[in-house]
């Protein structure tokens, strides 16, 4: 006799099955989900930069002065067929995505071998940008090597030198082609030499060529005025102070409506003729050099290094809570601009627990008698009846080459925004930097924005994922 098989017949009540179903159902819905984003991703032409540096993307600060553009913008893109670039063409699709206004162009030019004739004399042309204004027909050319970062070094077992590829500058320089053929004229800024000032570095000076100004020398002792086409006059922490007759010329020359960015140093403080210039603005100098333990970097850096408080002036847009502006060598500058003609804009300030120590102070340490409290050490001055402006800082190295080429650091932006500022000229001084195939550098991150990072990665998320479980719990159990 056949035995009798019983087969069990499922209870779709149970919680196995409605576990398992959830399941099925839930990685249904997961992946049609995926599916669909994917395919509307691609139908909107949506990417995202995952790099860690997003050397495919350009930033806001270009995003946003694409927005404002008036002028038709047409980037021409010299690439040979079948040579692309990946990085190179991305870049270019991020600015034709940006702004209605700029159109992305591709010439082959071995298609198109005469094309480039009419904006260069130069034969090779692969990789080549063309920035054209169809408004004015203005244009500026960028060779690969404009924009292509290349160090050389010498290979001492052959004695060749090699090149190696160590950073790219292709928005940097592009959004400087498209401020210069959509801007009338350069700023001119002459630099007064002949009292041991600080030169400006040369990474520096090419971040303001970069800006669309030009820097020129100036010996203030070998001239009878400051000349017709200086826009902005700069000095910068000049270890002599100015003889009487030098005085006596930048007083003319700021008394006639004229711009002056002075970046000063604690021996300015004894420099009776340049701070008598200054005076008549309302600019004194505190003697000594701020000690900010409160804003201290890291303890790598001397104790006259510290993170500048910056101020929200227009002056600082792009630099307010996005870079950091790094001080060395600060001394306190006071202002009394109690005059009626006379308008402050204050602009870098310390902590309140600063304090300043004599240049022969035998420590750094905060001793009985040290002045205390929030420091100013850089603003900006105008005269109403004059119509003078002058952007007055405090800092030995404030604007050199250490901070030229750091996309954290905002010094040398507060220096050409200043400029640009006094100039009257447009919002559009921003200047990127090149990106460091090689930088390892990384800005010493406060303990406190340290401690809230973690907190979001090690407790937020854990009890985000913890609550849903217990929700999805409950829900089953009431369900069942």
């Amino acid at each position: 006799m056949m035995k009798k098989i019983n087969i069990k017949k499922p209870d779709f009540r149970s919680i196995r099955f409605k576990g398992g179903a959830y399941t099925a159902v839930f990685s249904c819905i997961a992946i049609v989900l995926a599916v669909v984003i994917n395919l509307v991703f691609i139908k909107l032409n949506i990417t995202f930069d995952l790099t860690s540096k997003e050397i495919y993307s350009i930033t806001d600060e270009t995003k946003e002065y694409l927005k404002g553009l008036e002028d038709d913008i047409t980037i021409y893109y010299l690439e040979p067929e079948g040579k692309s670039v990946d990085m190179f063409d991305k870049i270019l699709e991020q600015f034709g995505k940006a702004s209605d206004r700029v159109k992305v162009v591709v010439k082959d030019p071995v298609l198109y071998p005469a094309f480039a004739a009419d904006y260069t004399d130069s034969t090779e042309t692969n990789y080549a940008l063309i920035v054209v204004n169809e408004s004015n027909g203005k244009y500026r050319y960028l060779a690969e090597e404009d924009y292509v970062i290349v160090e050389y070094s010498i290979d001492y077992s052959t004695y060749n030198y090699e090149a190696n590829t160590t950073g790219l500058d292709m928005e940097g320089q592009i959004d400087s082609a498209i401020d210069y053929v959509t801007s009338d004229d350069m700023a001119k800024i002459y630099q007064v030499t002949g009292h041991g000032e600080e030169a400006l570095g040369e990474e520096t000076i090419k971040q303001i060529e970069k800006a669309n100004m030009e820097v020129e020398s100036l010996k203030l002792m070998t001239v009878d005025c400051v000349p017709e086409d200086c826009n902005v006059l700069f000095i910068q922490t000049p270890q002599n102070d100015l003889t009487e007759d030098e005085a006596a010329l930048l007083k003319e020359y700021l008394a006639a409506g004229g711009e002056a960015v002075i970046n000063l140093s604690y021996m300015d403080a004894y420099h009776p003729n340049l701070m008598g210039v200054l005076g008549e603005y309302g600019v004194t100098l505190s003697e000594g050099i701020i000690i900010d333990k409160g804003n201290r970097m890291n303890r790598n850096y001397p104790a006259y290094y510290f993170i500048a408080n910056v101020t929200a002036a227009e002056i600082n847009q792009g630099i307010y809570n996005e870079k950091y502006v790094v001080s060395q060598g600060s001394s306190a500058i006071k202002t009394d601009t109690s005059a009626d003609n006379l308008y402050l804009t204050n602009l870098l300030y310390t902590s309140g627990s600063a304090y300043l120590k004599k240049v022969d102070a035998p420590t750094i340490e905060k001793e009985e008698g040290d002045e205390e409290g929030t420091f100013y050490f850089g603003c900006r001055i105008d005269n109403t009846s004059t119509e003078t402006s002058i952007c007055v800082f405090s800092g030995l190295g404030l604007f050199d080459d250490t901070f030229a080429n750091k996309s954290s650091y905002g010094n040398t932006n507060l220096l050409i925004n200043s400029i640009k500022a006094l100039t009257g000229s447009k919002e559009s001084s921003m200047v990127i930097r090149a990106i460091d195939f090689t930088d390892t550098d990384r800005l010493s991150i406060p303990s406190a924005s340290m401690a809230l990072g973690l907190a979001g990665v090690l407790i937020l998320i854990p009890v985000v994922i913890l609550i849903t479980g217990i929700v999805v719990v409950i829900i089953r159990r009431k369900r069942g």
